[in-house]
């Protein structure tokens, strides 16, 4: 006998049905009557001519399937991933001042010391990992360009001469991105960026400022643009995260929508993903504690009506399965001063330190309080427990879960499962979607 998987998340309307499964992370759009009615029903399932099709999709599993062993297993396969994943700050410099920033403006910039030592972990260790992945964080990591230079070319070095694959991401505000410096940071295989835009001119310049409090927007576009016209080339991608307040989502949020829809819809390198601003500690957001949105149903509803028509592919990683680089045993954030972290939200937090890397290139790690990231503790359980949209929350932020850190609380709602497929539905974001 066979049965739906508990771990699909259906949205349906009168012509169709969107059906997402959070473990083997497939979609499916179901127009055929019977297939839907069967799926909803959980009966006859077995008739169905694409039923071969739904088991190895995994929407339809056998009665003597325990999906939760399955579930812990999947996650399991993520958290000891054997590549190696480094989360590397240049810098903890920053040109902008940013409204609710929760970083505390240090400057400190990364030795050289530091730096050797990370290659000669790299160099000595790499062996024993599948790949190696670096993502460049601050601070603004494009300060700390040379940092970003030198770096780059040692690690694809090693791991061309090792074998191993090499890939790069980095986390800018794009202020400093140009042309020739995007070229640069190719050639370093950093591959794919998230840059931020907080609004028309007047509202992002509003929040992300430079320090003397001039405007950043027009720079910024300006960059993009030139990225879009001048490079050619079709494997990188960026990610334009607009983060909301209110008065964003209350003003002239559609004027945005409708300027990134004529500048950047039609070229699949920009993907775009809309989040609500929220407490991530720090002591500017108290000056938006009245600005935060409330419901981020509110901002689906507002991309929903209004068809917003761009490359919502972002909005996938909030239906999967998943653990966020914090709790994968491989992973690591070095900040310049060597320090190994975990969590790119406490870089600030001495408390939240887990170890060193060393002049001889040797990571010195408190393995009790990594394990207090890695494992599945939950010393929330009594609160997770208890909830009944556990079943749907099996994603894994360890400082959520295992942590008491007053301002970091449960995000479910922002994962509402058919409020995202009613978006790539109405979006225009499943065309390639299977159809049964």
């Amino acid at each position: 006998m066979y049965k739906a998987s508990k771990f699909n998340r259906v949205y349906k309307d009168a012509e169709s049905m969107v059906v997402f499964n959070m473990i083997t992370g497939k979609l499916v759009k179901i127009e055929s009557k019977d297939v839907r009615e069967s799926l909803c029903n959980n009966i006859g399932l077995e008739s169905l001519k694409c039923f071969d099709e739904l088991v190895g999709k995994g929407f339809v599993v056998s009665d003597e399937t325990d999906e939760d062993v399955s579930m812990e297993y999947a996650l399991n396969e993520m958290v000891y991933d054997r590549a190696l994943e480094l989360i590397i700050l240049p810098t903890t410099r920053c040109n902008f001042r940013c409204e609710y920033c929760y970083q505390d403006f240090s400057d400190a910039d990364m030795d050289l010391r530091v730096q050797d030592s990370i290659i000669k972990y790299v160099k000595s260790n790499i062996k024993k990992y599948t790949g190696l992945r670096v993502n460049w964080y601050g601070g603004e990591p494009l300060v700390g360009r040379n940092v970003i230079n030198y770096l780059s070319s040692a690690l694809i070095d090693i791991c061309r001469r090792m074998g191993k694959p090499y890939i790069s991401s980095m986390t800018t505000n794009g202020y400093l991105l140009n042309e020739k410096v995007f070229s640069e940071m190719i050639d370093n295989n950093i591959v794919s960026y998230v840059i931020t835009i907080d609004g028309t001119e007047e509202t992002h310049n509003k929040y992300r400022h430079l320090k003397d409090g001039r405007g950043t927007f027009n720079t910024i576009i300006d960059n993009l643009i030139n990225i879009r016209d001048r490079v050619p080339k079709k494997f990188f991608s960026v990610l334009i995260r607009v983060n909301i307040t209110k008065s964003t989502l209350e003003g002239n949020l559609l004027d945005l929508v409708h300027f990134l829809e004529k500048e950047f819809g039609e070229d699949k390198r920009f993907e775009f993903l809309f989040y609500p601003v929220a407490d991530w500690g720090g002591t500017l957001i108290s000056n938006l504690k009245n600005d935060i949105c409330k419901s981020y149903e509110e901002i689906y509803d507002f991309l929903i009506k209004n068809r917003v028509s761009l490359n919502m592919k972002p909005f996938y990683k909030y239906l999967k399965l998943g653990s966020c680089w914090a709790a994968k045993r491989n992973s690591f954030l070095i900040s310049p001063k060597g320090i190994i972290k975990k969590c790119t939200l406490l870089v600030n937090r001495k408390e939240h330190d887990v170890g060193y890397i060393n002049e001889n290139g040797e990571m010195v790690l408190d393995e009790n309080l990594l394990a207090r990231w890695i494992l599945r503790r939950n010393t929330k359980g009594d609160m997770c427990m208890s909830c009944e949209k556990r079943v749907s929350c099996v994603s894994y932020c360890p400082l959520i879960k295992n942590f008491s850190v007053s301002n970091f609380t449960c995000e479910f709602d922002f994962f509402a499962a058919e409020k995202i497929l009613e978006l790539l539905l109405k979006s225009g974001n499943l065309r390639d979607t299977c159809v049964l």
